[in-house]
This record gives C-alpha cells, sequence and structure tokens, in this order.
C-alpha cells in the first residue's frame, strides 16, 4: 500500500525543524534590528558560520551573562568571616 504524503507534516521533518530554526533566528535578528535601528539584511545570516558583524554583535548579545556583584565584590567561598 502507497503512503499517503499528505499525513506528513513538513514542520515535523528534520528539514522543517532546519528550516523553522532559522526563521526564528532571523525573526530575532529582526528585532534586534529593529530595537537597535540598524538596517536589516537577512543575507547577512550565514549558514556556514561567515556572519557580518553586525549579526555577530546580535548572536553576542544573546548569550549569557555574569551577574553584577556590586562595586567591590567580595570573594569569600561562602565563608561569613576572615580568620
Amino acid at each position: 500500500m502507497a503512503k499517503n504524503y499528505n499525513d506528513i507534516v513538513y514542520s515535523e521533518t528534520k528539514a522543517g525543524k532546519e528550516s523553522s530554526d532559522i526563521f526564528d533566528v532571523l525573526e530575532g535578528y529582526l528585532d534586534y534590528c529593529r530595537f537597535e535601528l540598524l538596517e536589516f539584511d537577512p543575507s547577512h545570516y550565514s549558514v556556514r558560520g561567515n556572519h557580518h558583524p553586525q549579526f555577530r554583535s546580535f548572536l553576542n548579545s544573546k548569550r549569557p551573562r555574569k551577574p553584577y556583584l556590586g562595586k567591590n565584590p567580595r570573594y569569600n567561598n561562602g565563608e561569613r568571616f576572615s580568620r
């Protein structure tokens, strides 16, 4: 019996997930360009990894940051008083 290809949802296939990931990244890049008042150009995104400097700044804005510890942080490893 032949397989009915109408039952397959494109977003559930591997190619569908990869394309939706690309669209999610480009949508985030569009928001970044809109907030930073930069020119949006989808060609700045490159699958090979050679990104435009503006797109690299977008990727760097998405990475996790270290928490702010104040002006004079104390690194005492959990001890209350120095000995």
